[in-house]
């Protein structure tokens, strides 16, 4: 006690601090060194000391040291690293590429990376450009405020999404390729190196992570590309950044809300007489040099890139066209050809996004023209499912590679307009299905007026004397009999329960037979009623 009085009495004499002659031996250490003159030595005992008696001393040692405070946080941060090199797995080292010696011609730049995209990929013209501007792209991202994610789909596997992906690794600053990745390791890759993200096999982690899904939405735009975690013992909240450029690859379509965030590149399976070379493993083949261009290019011109306001193509939504602004600005900047080229390719693969998108809104114009003439009746959902897959001019046929639509696919595309299945009981029979009433509301808000019936793909409408009955079901395989024979007898029986809630199975028949249809047809017709639950007690009824 007597000690520190006396410090503290000779510091306000002498107007100095007191010497740290307290504390631990460390601290004793680094003093007497510095008071030695051996600054080198007290300097490696920096990362030694605790985390309290650093913080109490560090301004002293700093100033003791003659060096900035910042640089001994530096110091222990370098001992930190060197301590987890021991630890499993390897220390993320990312390299930022180096700019070319000279300054780039951006319009030959772009042509270069276009020309060496379309040596290995096989894929349509405004593709391969909107791969070229995103490849340049991600070298200003650091500096954008918006960052579309570039999303490589196809139907099926083998159609070249990989070696996309590869090729585009080739291009882009420090590239990390990550086929699964966790959402924690996401966002401290992303804080820690700021890479250039590239996820293969997404489809797969998108089914087991909707948290990850959420976390590549959130990077969009720089404002809200953070997010919160707790760190630490004491749980401290901590905001990290998930904001930088993301490529992925996936079979299949892309969940809604990343599908509007995205420049969507569908590739398909390479024909024969589609002649591209190998990307190879064990050599380069000329991507280093166009990538150090791209990033002079990126250095010399990213202000007035940045600065540009394009203006942009009638027909985009206003997601597409904050998506497709960044590309476009450097087209602009490079002039030449590539101003026209950067907007038909967002015209056209955004038209290609729109036909995918329409599909849910066809499918309620569908569902109007098959209920519009019987008000509050139930809907069994295969039947929904055989009336929509027959249907002429229609897309539901052709999905699911040439099976059809699906009750489960259906489901799916009725749980965003917020309709769901339920339990439908018909006499003793119970089935899954959907009340007509339950559509009303999605009728009225999503579709543009109201109508009896629906249009076409080429706006014509349908034949309006084909009367729409409680089922229209379309021919398994395994039946033996057409699509229109079986859509027939369903009419007839339509036409019957009109004036009358039951009908007699001979009465049925009998006005199958006056139509032509043979006993054979008849019998069909019947086991697939049956299976619908529409024949009780030898009559056809919907209650």
């Amino acid at each position: 006690m007597l000690n520190e009085m006396y410090s503290s009495i000779l510091a306000e004499i002498t107007g100095q601090q007191p010497a740290a002659d307290t504390g631990s031996e460390t601290l004793q250490d680094i003093f007497a060194h510095l008071e030695a003159g051996t600054v080198r030595t007290a300097l490696s005992l920096i990362p030694r000391l605790d985390a309290v008696e650093y913080e109490q001393n560090r301004q002293r040692i700093a100033e003791l040291a003659g060096v900035r405070p910042s640089a001994l946080d530096d110091l222990r941060k370098q001992a930190k690293r060197e301590e987890n090199d021991n630890l499993q797995g390897r220390r993320l080292v990312l390299q930022a590429p180096e700019p070319a010696a000279e300054p780039q011609n951006g319009l030959q730049l772009l042509n270069d990376v276009a020309a060496q995209i379309r040596r290995f990929v096989a894929a349509d013209a405004a593709s391969i450009d909107a791969i070229a501007l995103w490849a340049a792209f991600t070298h200003l991202a650091d500096k954008a405020q918006v960052c579309p994610l570039l999303a490589i789909t196809s139907a099926t596997k083998a159609c070249g999404k990989s070696t996309c992906l590869e090729a585009i690794s080739r291009l882009v600053p420090k590239p990390i390729s990550a086929a699964n990745i966790t959402v924690a390791a996401l966002f401290r890759v992303v804080e820690a190196a700021q890479p250039t993200l590239l996820i293969d096999e997404a489809d797969t982690m998108f089914r087991q992570n909707d948290e990850l899904r959420c976390l590549l939405n959130a990077g969009f735009t720089r404002s809200a590309a953070q997010v919160v975690r707790v760190v630490g013992d004491d749980y401290e909240p901590r905001l990290f950044t998930v904001w930088g450029p993301k490529a992925i690859a996936l079979i299949g379509a892309l969940p809604d809300t990343l599908q509007s965030r995205s420049i969507i590149i569908r590739m398909r399976r390479r024909l024969p007489d589609e002649q591209i070379e190998r990307l190879r493993a064990d050599c380069d083949q000329n991507f280093a040099v166009l990538r150090s261009r791209i990033a002079r290019f990126a250095l010399d011109n990213a202000a007035a890139i940045l600065a540009h306001d394009p203006k942009m193509p009638d027909g985009l939504s206003d997601r597409q066209a904050d998506c497709w602004r960044e590309l476009i600005r450097i087209a602009d900047t490079v002039g030449g050809d590539w101003p026209e080229r950067a907007r038909r390719a967002a015209l056209e693969l955004c038209a290609r996004q729109d036909d995918e998108d329409d599909l849910s809104v066809r499918l309620l114009a569908d569902l109007q023209t098959i209920m519009n003439e019987l008000p509050e009746r139930k809907w069994p959902s295969q039947a929904l499912v055989d009336a929509l897959n027959a249907l002429d001019e229609a897309p539901w046929a052709d999905l699911n590679h040439g099976k059809g639509l699906t009750t489960n696919r259906l489901a799916r595309m009725l749980a965003r307009f917020q309709i769901s299945a339920k339990k439908l009981r018909t006499g003793t029979h119970t089935a899954n299905g959907y009340l007509t009433a339950d559509f009303m509301d999605a009728f009225q808000r999503y579709l543009p007026q109201k109508r009896n019936t629906g249009t076409l793909c080429d706006n014509s409408l349908p034949d309006n004397e084909l009367k729409c009955s409680t089922f229209v079901p379309v021919p398994l395989s395994k039946r033996n009999i057409s699509t229109e024979r079986l859509a027939l007898a369903s009419q007839i029986a339509g036409k019957l329960l009109e004036a009358s809630p039951t009908v007699p199975l001979a009465q049925w028949r009998q006005e199958c037979v006056r139509q032509g249809l043979s006993d054979d047809e008849i019998t069909q017709a019947e086991t697939y009623m049956l299976e619908l639950g529409l024949l009780q007690n030898g009559t056809i009824q919907f209650a």
